[in-house]
């Protein structure tokens, strides 16, 4: 029997993630979902990139979404701000995969969505095709992007607090 296991907040803590590997004693058919955060405040986070990337492609259909230390790491790295030690030695390759992480993961076996930080449900109704279904556009920075590609972008920076009737007041434009 398959599994799928949730795996959030690693932080840079390259030996933690493999201890817990270990200890969950993987094989083929299970799923892996990362769910942010692999980078910061811990020793590795280059070496948490590196595990995460081969752990991908060990285990067929896992998956790992944007946290918002990775956002974090691309905007300063694009604003050409000061970094953690990790960042200089990031390769054009582990970028291109912090890129391409997404703000969220649709678990249709689960009926579930994996994000990190959570949302609010009233938000995402406001975009056809509902929860888990993101705009092909979703990280442009265009302006002639849609807005819901905008919003998209990184919805996490967005999402702070809900109005009593469960919608989203938005404090940061995009």
């Amino acid at each position: 029997m398959s599994r799928t296991i949730f795996i959030g907040d690693i932080h840079g803590c390259l030996y933690e993630l493999r201890a817990l590997t270990n200890a969950l004693d993987l094989y083929l058919g299970d799923r892996l979902v990362f769910l942010g955060d692999l980078v910061d405040k811990g020793p590795d986070s280059l070496g948490v990139i590196r595990q995460v990337r081969l752990l991908l492609s060990l285990y067929p259909g896992s998956v790992c979404i944007a946290g918002n230390h990775e956002e974090k790491a691309l905007r300063f790295r694009e604003k050409g701000r000061e970094q953690e030690e990790w960042a200089d030695r990031a390769t054009e390759d582990e970028w291109a995969f912090l890129r391409s992480l997404l703000p969220l993961h649709r678990e249709k076996e689960h009926g579930a969505v994996a994000v990190h930080g959570g949302f609010f449900p009233k938000f995402f109704t406001r975009f056809p095709g509902g929860v888990g279904e993101i705009p092909a556009a979703w990280g442009t920075r265009s302006s002639a992007a849609p807005a819901c590609a905008r919003l998209w972008r990184r919805p996490w920076r967005r999402s702070r607090r809900a109005d009593p009737d469960g919608s989203l007041t938005i404090l940061m434009a995009s």
